[in-house]
């Protein structure tokens, strides 16, 4: 189990934590008199985040723009700093990974500090509650600001080194990519290891995998420019004490044409990695037929026709759409179109996804349907498990008969239309 509950996932996206502070949280200014929580402070870009050691007690996020006032108490010999709220938010309850709550009332904290300073605390928090009240190009740069100071003062510590008698190659400001979260920090080589000390205590990106008895198998991270990135390669290739399995894009694409790599590997190493969302892996959509008791994999109309796009594949529905389009000229400037369009509301309640068959059959037909998305059905039901098609048994069967579907003779030979269609020739011009 963690020793923490705290995490990235908690902050808003692009928020930036900063500095962790042991200290007591309390409502009133006398911890003898009322519930004092010991544990963390977080001192984050756009919010105070307070860890409570106990974890029966939720976790306290205080966004900077919902502080009324943030000031050192009269008693200033407690070393106090008092937080007045007009609303804040508890999670994690008892460890229990559900809905944050809300709390819309106002509130004062009062955060007795163990050994950091009072004064110095105050005057970062007061910074970053005038950034809270800038437009987000002004936030941002403030913030940048605020980050590319700190990254000036720090120096990599060779306390975390394995051995002190290794010499640093290479020290680089960089960001450690994982799901949803980037982490700043700074990236030091030495002729045997790397390491990442974040600041906290992907266009120029470089993924690294290593061996899988290593303590860690995979780091992701990116650069301010591809100078850095190239650097840092060029330094991991020449060294004697690392063994890189170079992976050439032509000899893979040799290998993929005459079936030595599968079509999963091929797309999995298309540029993208699972390890940030916002360039996961993309794969097509396959199979066409969701309503035969058995799926054949040997008859063409089991597929859809990879060489055009979903929207393209039912002409009608297509003709329609370009009429449509002249006739807006361009839905994105006119929303009240959008409104026009689904019935006078800006997402459509019957788009949720329940249904693999359903969601093939809208792609194809359906005017209005142009994404999946979870929730709730218009009748207020919850999205529950996914209606699968009649030939498949279970989830698990569902996955493996699309993977079988994938490395198909049919994929196989017109797999590389669809590759046009999204990272190739097509993607614009005349051919798109």
């Amino acid at each position: 189990m963690d020793k923490t509950r705290f995490s990235l996932l908690l902050l808003e996206p692009g928020e930036i934590y900063f500095e962790d502070y042991s200290c007591t949280l309390d409502d009133i200014e006398s911890p003898k008199d009322g519930k004092p929580r010991q544990g963390r402070l977080k001192l984050c870009s756009k919010s105070l985040v307070f860890e409570p050691r106990d974890w029966s007690y939720p976790i306290i996020k205080m966004h900077f723009k919902d502080a009324v006032s943030i000031a050192i108490t009269p008693s200033s010999k407690l070393n106090v700093i008092k937080v007045e709220l007009k609303q804040y938010a508890e999670m994690l309850e008892g460890n229990v990974l559900a809905p944050y709550k809300f709390v819309y009332e106002p509130k004062e904290f009062y955060i007795f500090y163990d050994f950091a300073s009072a004064e110095e605390c105050l005057s970062q928090m007061q910074q970053l509650q005038r950034a809270s009240t800038l437009h987000a190009p002004e936030h941002n740069s403030m913030v940048a600001t605020i980050l590319h100071s700190r990254y000036m003062r720090m120096e990599f510590d060779p306390v975390m080194m394995d051995d002190f008698t290794e010499q640093i190659v290479c020290e680089l400001q960089a960001e450690k990519i994982s799901p949803l979260v980037r982490h700043q920090g700074k990236l030091a080589l030495t002729p045997t290891t790397i390491y990442f000390q974040p600041f906290s205590n992907v266009e120029n990106g470089l993924e690294i995998y290593s061996a899988v008895d290593s303590d860690i198998v995979h780091i992701y991270l990116t650069f301010k420019d591809e100078y850095d990135r190239d650097k840092v390669y060029n330094v991991l290739e020449e060294s004697p004490n690392v063994n890189l399995e170079r992976v050439h894009t032509d000899e893979m694409t040799l290998q993929w044409q005459n079936g030595i790599v599968s079509n999963y590997d091929y797309l999995i190493l298309a540029d993208r990695s699972k390890n940030d969302l916002t360039q996961y892996p993309i794969f097509p959509w396959i199979v066409a037929d969701y309503v035969s008791d058995k799926l054949d994999l040997t008859k063409p109309e089991s597929f859809r026709d990879l060489s055009k796009p979903m929207g393209a594949l039912n002409l009608d529905r297509l003709e329609k759409l370009k009429e449509r389009y002249n006739e807006m000229c361009n839905p994105k400037k006119y929303p009240q179109y959008m409104l026009c369009l689904q019935n006078g509301r800006f997402d459509h309640p019957d788009r949720m996804f329940n249904s693999v068959r359903d969601v093939y059959n809208n792609c194809l037909r359906n005017m209005s349907d142009f994404k999946i998305d979870f929730g709730e059905r218009h009748d207020g039901s919850k999205v529950s498990d996914v209606a699968l098609p009649p030939w498949a048994t279970s989830p698990d069967d569902f996955v493996r008969k699309l993977r079988d579907a994938l490395e198909s003779e049919y994929v196989s030979r017109h797999l590389h239309l669809w590759i046009d269609l999204l990272f190739g020739f097509k993607q614009r011009g005349d051919e798109a």
